[in-house]
């Protein structure tokens, strides 16, 4: 396990090309103009991540589902090299109702802003030359991991769909809980967001070990202390293990509060997470320190 405190721009640079098996991130959308971080990643950016990745390697990048940002990522991906000939993946998730200014005489709310339940996971592989089997016989990749990444379905065992959903399952402690990051009982994956009890994390209490790892309010997007689009665990474990073997590596190079690094560790790869901002390296130490999972701490 690696953490490394720096420029993705930069600390790509110095990662051997084709030497990642799998890019698992959830990198910024661009979706809120008050933040000043909030950048989508540019071409630039997707075209190193691409040359570090194995021939055949699968990138799952979080993204809006506002059509605008959607698809300036996927344009960016073509453009980088990424062969994006696939299905995304689509997770749905239980979420507050439509906020706007409601004309309750008439009846509607004004503008078009519909209650935003999903986020989209938009799928991309560097491409290979020969036959797939022959390139997994190489790199060990492209593949869908079933034993692992699988919905148990009544007696029998399902591939999951692209439609990842949340039915608000209790999944608070995930380390008393790994089986439920592979088998579930139905023929869909449930995996619920964070609730507002994990993100505001006791803020009652400064002594706490949870106290300011994410954010308490987006009336202060900007505090850099905060984080305010944590990822849960168990969609990040069914993603690395759906497109990946044990022991293989897999890179995050926007790492916020260092979800890949748990679920790498909780399904048995290798990690290298790259984030910028001191402030998160310091919210990912202490979730890393909650695991009791050991790393290599690098500053660029």
């Amino acid at each position: 396990m690696k953490l490394i405190n720096g420029d993705s721009a930069i600390v790509l640079k110095d990662i051997p090309e084709n030497s990642i098996d799998a890019v698992i991130t959830d990198p910024p959308y661009s979706l809120i103009d008050a933040i000043k971080w909030d950048l989508q990643p540019s071409q630039e950016m997707f075209s190193e991540i691409y040359r570090v990745m194995k021939p055949g390697a699968v990138a799952l990048i979080m993204t809006s589902s506002r059509q605008d940002l959607y698809t300036q990522l996927i344009l960016n991906l073509k453009n980088s090299g990424f062969d994006i000939s696939y299905s995304s993946l689509f997770w749905v998730y239980n979420n507050s109702p439509v906020k706007g200014r409601i004309n309750r005489e008439r009846g509607y709310i004004e503008g078009f802003n519909p209650r935003n339940a999903v986020e989209i996971i938009t799928v991309a592989m560097k491409p290979f030359k020969g036959t797939i089997r022959s390139n997994i016989e190489k790199n060990g990749v492209p593949i869908v991991n079933y034993k692992e990444a699988h919905i148990q379905y009544g007696e029998g065992d399902n591939l999951t769909s692209n439609l990842l959903f949340d039915d608000d399952i209790d999944t608070t402690d995930i380390r008393e809980k790994t089986y439920q990051l592979h088998r579930i009982g139905n023929w869909i994956l449930d995996i619920p967001k964070p609730t507002r009890y994990d993100l505001n994390f006791m803020n009652r209490n400064p002594r706490d070990k949870y106290h300011g790892m994410f954010y308490k309010s987006r009336n202060d997007l900007n505090n850099e202390e905060n984080h305010m689009t944590v990822k849960p665990v168990k969609l990040f474990a069914y993603l690395i293990s759906a497109v990946t073997q044990r022991g293989m590596t897999v890179l995050d190079p926007f790492a916020g509060t260092g979800t890949a690094m748990i679920a790498s560790y909780l399904t048995n790869r290798d990690c290298i997470a790259i984030e910028f901002n001191p402030a998160y390296v310091e919210m990912i130490k202490r979730r890393l320190a909650m695991y009791e999972i050991s790393y290599d701490m690098i500053i660029y």
